[in-house]
């Protein structure tokens, strides 16, 4: 992972002639127990990087990790006489109540309905 953070960065200077002010990594398919063991080691490794060999301070960093199996079941608010449950539309947010964040980061979580 050092090396494609290494190619990637050093290419972004040579092409812009600046550091980079943003990263953003996408991770795709992780499960629930991968997520904070995939942010610590990539995150780290990252800030690591940019010190050592770039001698700079980390830039914003966004990490956007998308799970695709979760055990979360959502349903469509329903009228109490009726005695059938919907699932919601497509592109229906779930993004309060049910979420939370953590002290000393910015940390948004959502759940997007896709089909």
């Amino acid at each position: 992972m050092r090396k494609c953070y290494y190619d990637a960065l050093r290419e972004y200077e040579r092409f812009n002639n600046a550091k980079v002010e943003h990263i953003i990594i996408y991770r795709d398919g992780v499960g629930d127990a991968m997520r904070d063991q995939i942010k610590k080691a990539e995150i780290y490794t990252l800030n690591q990087l940019l010190k050592k060999e770039f001698k700079m301070a980390p830039p914003k960093i966004t990490l956007v990790v998308v799970n695709k199996r979760i055990n979360q079941r959502f349903f469509e608010s329903f009228n109490q006489n009726q005695a059938t449950v919907k699932n919601p539309p497509c592109g229906t947010i779930v993004d309060s109540n049910l979420v939370c964040s953590q002290e000393g980061e910015t940390i948004y979580d959502f759940f997007m309905v896709s089909q």
